[in-house]
């Protein structure tokens, strides 16, 4: 059997035999690994005003874990509902439109490259400041 391969995308035994057959298994350690590696190729794919920048991935062999550094927001969406809620606030209409646009755009953007979200909530749109949404957790895609 040939020495195991790693990578951030998973785990592979190969092998070697006289026969032209080969065979290679992904290993995976969990779901939420799985989600992660999805999260990073969707992230590297997708670039968009609309969606999270990704500033850096970095994988941790000795430790075996990934780290996806994104740009920093405000609060999420329904933090934000909430915080309003407590006042007796709510969002302006033009507010709810202005949103509203940049999470269309976002999305019409993912669709025209081939992914969709499955997972679109207040809590996966966050606030970069009070005139800008990202599009973020696409680990569902």
């Amino acid at each position: 059997m040939a020495p195991m391969a790693t990578s951030t995308r998973s785990t592979r035994k190969t092998r070697r035999s006289s026969s032209p057959a080969r065979s290679s298994n992904k290993i995976y350690k969990s779901e939420e690994e799985v989600d992660k590696e999805i999260e990073v190729e969707v992230l590297r794919k997708l670039h968009h005003k609309n969606i999270i920048k990704v500033e850096e991935i970095i994988f941790d062999e000795a430790e075996g874990r990934l780290y996806i550094i994104m740009e920093q927001g405000k609060k999420n969406i329904a933090e934000v509902m909430e915080d309003k809620k407590k006042i007796g606030a709510s969002f302006d209409e033009d507010t709810i439109r202005l949103y509203m646009m940049q999470l269309l755009k976002a999305v019409g953007h993912m669709h025209q490259m081939g992914y969709f979200h499955r997972d679109l909530k207040p809590e996966n749109l966050i606030l970069i400041n009070d005139q800008e949404i990202r599009l973020i957790d696409f680990g569902t895609c």
